[in-house]
């Protein structure tokens, strides 16, 4: 009650309301997380019938929501819910509502300079009330050199009710690695066209960097370029788009087959079925909220590979194996060392640097043990959504 208060003294504690936009897989958990912070919720939402109890989001509810104005600001996850013409931006700076949008995932759109200078337009650099939070300190760079001066680091966050409902059963039998991650071969031949639309040097680094990218997982591309001695002309940021959506596909690849020896589990779209041809255990598509947190559990080592454009920050996968009881080796990331300070996260840099921590895991289950444990237990008493939304509301209270 006392943050409500310094955001709104006048009215002597009346809770803030947020209006949020189309439903994502972790909005319900920001919502919890408003409301644990005494932060009301509206969810422009329809049922398709009286009787029926299931909600469904609704575009037209949020226009209308929007447009009526009996909130105090709006929440979007990847700034969904606002269209592609600015014209429900414009809505929200017309009525002078504070916009916060949290951009945690689908990187490769959300944070290239067309995303949000579509859906926002040209006024939302000028607009004081409009807050980007972002989980990689270079995101929030980017979106500040492009003018939009409220751009603030918010790592990402664990349910720890979601953590906790992990069913308790023996690790799985058949491999002693898990991976869980999408590998979108689909995109390829796009990214394939976006390349022979560049100049010839430029689309040759970008094949480039994404084989050096296998060989040094936590290779950057502008680390990549200076190692080159080389400068390419991409005022919009188009290589490197193509560049490190290139990389994160051939590393996913290039770091399962490289475990081939050792044996791993995957869970993904089926195209990793094609892509694999028998060098893991394809288990399928594994949802969120159902039945995930059982996996990282069971499992008796979780591998995580992060995105190529994730220069220094960590995907969810860190905060959440850990938090439901599970073991994790990860790409080193520089973040890790803020999110979780002293305690020892197995980090690897190359294909055999990571086949060698999998190795000594596998021979010490106390020190896994014992990783679990500390890790488990910074992450829910510092990374849950409750301090995540505080740290929202506690930033827009200066526009508010």
């Amino acid at each position: 009650m006392d943050l409500i208060r310094r955001l709104d003294p006048a009215g002597a504690g009346r809770a803030m309301t947020a209006l949020t936009g189309v439903y994502y897989v972790i909005m319900d958990d920001c919502v919890e997380g408003f409301l644990e912070n005494g932060c009301a919720v509206r969810y422009p939402a329809v049922r398709r019938n009286a009787a029926d109890p299931q909600v469904f989001f609704s575009e037209p509810a949020l226009r209308e929501a929007v447009r009526e104005g009996r909130y105090d600001f709006f929440f979007a996850i990847n700034g969904d819910g606002l269209d592609d013409g600015g014209i429900m931006a414009a809505d929200l700076m017309r009525l002078k509502k504070t916009i916060a949008l949290w951009y945690v995932d689908d990187p490769f759109n959300s944070y290239a300079p067309w995303h949000a200078d579509r859906r926002l337009g040209p006024a939302a650099r000028d607009y004081e009330r409009l807050f980007f939070f972002a989980v990689d300190e270079t995101f929030v760079e980017s979106l500040k050199a492009r003018g939009y001066r409220n751009a603030v680091y918010l790592p990402h966050a664990v349910n720890p009710a979601w953590a906790e409902g992990a069913a308790d059963v023996p690790n799985l039998p058949d491999a002693p690695v898990t991976f869980v991650g999408n590998l979108d071969l689909a995109s390829l031949p796009i990214f394939d066209g976006m390349l022979s639309e560049f100049d010839a040097g430029a689309a040759r680094l970008a094949r480039e960097y994404a084989e050096a990218r296998c060989e040094r997982c936590c290779l950057a591309w502008e680390d990549f370029l200076r190692e080159a001695g080389a400068e390419i002309a991409d005022p919009d940021g188009r290589v490197r788009h193509a560049a490190l959506r290139l990389a994160t596909i051939r590393c996913k690849l290039h770091l399962v087959r490289a475990l081939e020896t050792v044996g791993v589990n995957v869970y993904g779209f089926e195209d990793w079925k094609e892509a694999l041809d028998g060098t893991a255990h394809y288990k399928g598509p594994v949802p969120y909220y159902a039945g995930l947190s059982t996996v990282y559990r069971r499992s008796l080592i979780t591998l995580n590979i992060s995105h190529a454009q994730m220069s220094r920050g960590c995907n969810q996968r860190l905060l959440d194996v850990p938090a439901c009881g599970g073991f994790l080796i990860t790409d080193a990331r520089p973040a890790i060392r803020d999110l979780l300070p002293g305690l020892r996260v197995p980090q690897y840099g190359t294909a055999q640097e990571l086949v060698r921590r999998i190795h000594d895991a596998v021979r010490q289950p106390e020190r896994r043990a014992e990783g679990i444990r500390g890790m488990q237990e910074m992450i829910r008493a510092r990374h849950t959504y409750g301090r995540r939304m505080k740290t929202v509301l506690e930033e827009i209270s200066r526009a508010v």
